[in-house]
């Protein structure tokens, strides 16, 4: 019994310095990538535009994402006059924060400041969008007021059941639960496979060309000006097989446009 008491005690205790140990390292881990973000920031601050941005895009290699990296990295890049990355990274952000008013104000400062005619917002059909609450509500914002609603509408619809004194009273509301719930499923749905799951491409340089088949000596297309987002349907040896908002297919070569989203 004492040694089973003994080995129980053994067993937490290693658990315990094991825990500690784990909390030490990501506290030291977090304190270093703080430091790069305010180095960062201060290479921002300093003009030191490009050394901002490489310093933001390491934070992202290390899996630092937030939306405070993503936006001082667009713009960052947007000061260096790199406007698709920065658009791309405007647009990462806009993923974690959609109703920013910094951010959607300089998103569309940059749109203003591409090449006219750049088709650089997701081709979605208006009533598609307006579903989609214009891209303000992130899907994890959308499944916690689903759930919510949802018991909402349970528990009002099983007091319809058990309290018929005030049927009168908790149907309509039991009702208009219901209806909420369905709208809020429909954008929800909407929310990730229209647009959550759809892999998009930025292209990041100007004048992309976007050719017949995978190969640089495939002949052209069509261009693509940089900022262009378009959707993307499979990827070969590093390139990317788009199709433009009117429905020309091609492919674009490696390191001319970046992902917002791994294709599935």
């Amino acid at each position: 019994m004492k040694n089973k008491r003994a080995l129980c005690a053994l067993v937490l205790g290693i658990l315990f310095w094991l825990g500690l140990s784990t909390i030490g390292v990501w506290a030291n881990s977090y304190q270093q990538m703080e430091a790069d973000f305010q180095s960062a920031n201060t290479d921002y601050r300093e003009g030191l535009f490009l050394d901002a941005a490489e310093g933001y895009r390491r934070l992202l290699e290390q899996e630092f994402e937030s939306t405070a990296v993503y936006y001082n990295l667009g713009n960052a890049l947007f000061k260096s006059g790199r406007k698709g990355e920065a658009l791309w990274a405007y647009l990462r952000a806009q993923r974690l924060a959609p109703r920013d008013g910094d951010l959607r104000a300089n998103l569309e400062y940059l749109r203003s400041e591409l090449t006219p005619g750049t088709e650089s917002r997701m081709p979605l059909a208006p009533v598609l969008r307006l579903l989609a609450a214009d891209g303000r509500l992130a899907t994890r914002e959308l499944a916690t007021a689903l759930a919510v609603l949802l018991w909402l509408a349970t528990l009002t619809w099983i007091a319809d059941h058990w309290m018929p004194a005030l049927r009168r009273l908790i149907r309509p509301a039991a009702g208009a639960a219901s209806i909420s719930t369905a709208i809020l499923a429909l954008m929800l749905m909407l929310q990730f496979f229209a647009i959550d799951r759809v892999p998009y491409a930025v292209t990041i340089k100007d004048n992309v060309q976007v050719r017949f088949a995978p190969v640089l000596q495939a002949t052209a297309h069509y261009v693509l000006p940089e900022g262009s987002m378009v959707r993307v349907l499979g990827q070969e040896d590093g390139w990317l097989r788009v199709r433009r908002k009117d429905g020309l297919l091609g492919w674009v070569s490696p390191g001319e446009a970046k992902l917002l989203r791994d294709p599935s």
